[in-house]
C-alpha cells in the first residue's frame, strides 16, 4: 500500500514533523547529509524493487524457469532411455 492512501499517514506525518523539528536544532552541514544519505538510501531501494520487477517480466527469465523445471524430468528420462537401449 501507498503511503498516500494508508491508514498511519497522519502518525508517519507526524514522524516527519518531529523530524524536522529536531533537524532545525542540529548543524546545518549535518542535517544536509543526513537528508541527503535518506534520499540516497530511499531511491537506491526503489531501483532495486523496479530492477527485480522487469526481471522477473523479461521473457528470458520464463524461459530459464521452463528450461529449469523440465531439465530434471528430462535427464530421468533421457537415462533410463539410454539403459533400456543399452540392454
Amino acid at each position: 500500500m501507498v503511503l498516500k492512501d494508508s491508514e498511519k499517514r497522519e502518525e508517519i506525518q507526524a514522524l516527519h514533523t518531529e523530524l524536522w523539528n529536531e533537524l532545525q536544532h542540529c548543524d546545518e552541514a549535518f542535517a544536509e547529509h543526513y537528508m541527503t544519505d535518506c534520499l540516497k538510501r530511499l531511491r537506491a531501494r526503489r531501483m532495486q524493487r523496479n530492477t527485480l520487477k522487469n526481471f522477473i517480466m523479461t521473457r528470458g527469465f520464463w524461459i530459464s524457469v521452463i528450461v529449469g523445471s523440465l531439465l530434471g524430468p528430462l535427464m530421468v528420462v533421457l537415462f533410463i532411455w539410454v539403459s533400456l537401449w543399452v540392454e
